[in-house]
């Protein structure tokens, strides 16, 4: 008898130990797991596949950007889906292009973290940061954003944000 109570009581303090991990530590961000976030997302951006950055977007994701070229300027605010079909196109076209050239002018894409704000506990971050694409020598497009990153079960995911966009070459 005592030896079923004595395991029941350590089976009840391993799952308490285990839920309390996954409440604080499961829902916590650092410093280097949201930087491995962003170079995460810069190889799903050069393999040219929409859907999986769409699927690190957060349901209420939403982005307002201020965008300039050469046709002047344009702002926006995008909800998740239209966000998402813009970088599936986008990424789309790049692939038809890089295909066409037989990978001479496959895009390469940067992110350079400038900040990262944690909040209290953890859960929610705001990342400053230029991100850039490029063919070769040329830059396509630049984009200064800040953004807000959240944990939901065990997942990095963006809520959006702001951006300012530079497109070239158009």
């Amino acid at each position: 008898q005592r030896g079923k109570a004595m395991k029941k009581i350590v089976l009840a303090a391993a799952l308490v130990g285990a839920a309390a991990w996954y409440f604080h530590f499961g829902r916590a961000m650092t410093d280097a797991s949201i930087r491995k976030f962003y170079g995460d997302q810069t190889v799903l951006m050069a393999e040219l596949e929409g859907e999986p950055l769409c699927k690190l977007m957060a349901d209420d994701y939403l982005l307002k950007d201020v965008a300039f070229s050469s046709s002047g300027t344009e702002r926006s605010e995008k909800r998740r889906d239209e966000a998402c079909a813009d970088i599936k196109q986008a990424l789309t076209l790049l692939n038809k292009l890089s295909n066409a050239s037989g990978g001479i002018l496959h895009p390469m894409f940067e992110q350079k973290i400038e900040s990262i704000e944690l909040s209290d506990g953890n859960k929610r971050a705001t990342v400053k940061g230029v991100s850039t694409g490029t063919i070769g020598d040329m830059t396509l497009v630049r984009s200064r954003f800040t953004e807000t990153l959240i944990r939901r079960n065990g997942k990095i995911l963006s809520l959006g944000g702001e951006s300012k966009t530079w497109l070239y070459g158009e």
